[in-house]
């Protein structure tokens, strides 16, 4: 594989959110079995082992197996491909801002709004002339 593809490949890896997360713990914490990545990541045991079996298969993470709990770590490419990147990735993620009430077109808080009724139960377009009906 050339090197432009292992690195497209690796920079797709990295666009999952918890992957990255995964990486940096890895990073920062050394090996951890799969229980430990679980909590860290808030993701079940097979989702994260799905991650984890993407990673290694990559070559950017490795198991080792202890009694019966398999340790991931970083491979030593991968410290030296991702080091930096991962150091500065910031350790919580940023809440997106919510839209206020008050951002939304008077257009659209109109459909949303219960409509004026007339004292029949029919809907007044316009609540400042009614319509009238001429017999």
């Amino acid at each position: 594989m050339s090197t432009l593809n292992r690195w497209a490949q690796t920079f797709n890896l990295l666009s999952d959110p918890t992957r990255l997360k995964l990486l940096k713990k890895l990073r920062s914490g050394g090996a951890l079995n799969v229980g430990e990545i679980c909590i860290v990541v808030k993701q079940t045991q097979p989702g994260t082992s799905h991650h984890l079996s993407l990673l290694r298969h990559s070559g950017l993470v490795e198991s080792t197996r202890s009694g019966k709990n398999n340790y991931y770590d970083l491979t030593d490419e991968a410290k030296d491909m991702l080091g930096d990147l991962l150091d500065n990735l910031p350790d919580d993620e940023t809440p997106k801002p919510k839209a206020s009430k008050a951002s939304k077109s008077p257009k659209t808080a109109a459909k949303r709004s219960n409509p004026k009724r007339d004292a029949k139960g029919k809907v007044i377009r316009d609540a400042r002339a009614p319509e009238t009906v001429e017999a």
